[in-house]
């Protein structure tokens, strides 16, 4: 009954949004309090982290602020944002 909606000219039909790759351990949230937490998620695998907490067995982490997460594996240092994918 009703037409098919079409974009105007020049303009192309949004993509939609793609989330991050399965394999990849990203920053999902943070909850900021006495201990602030940080939601990290890796896939289908969901993680609520204070710093110190060992993700996955390999992941330590060392600092959470109000938009990242500061981790450790090693001697090498990670900082995941919200809203960025590595």
């Amino acid at each position: 009954p009703f037409p098919k909606t079409v974009p105007p000219l020049g303009m192309s039909p949004a993509e939609p949004p793609s989330g991050p790759p399965p394999n990849v351990l990203w920053l999902a949230g943070v909850i900021q309090g006495d201990p602030s937490l940080a939601m990290l998620r890796r896939g289908d695998k969901r993680y609520l982290a204070k710093e110190g907490d060992l993700i996955e067995g390999r992941y330590r982490v060392v600092e959470i602020g109000p938009t990242q997460v500061k981790l450790q594996r090693g001697g090498r240092r990670i900082t995941l944002r919200l809203g960025a994918y590595r």
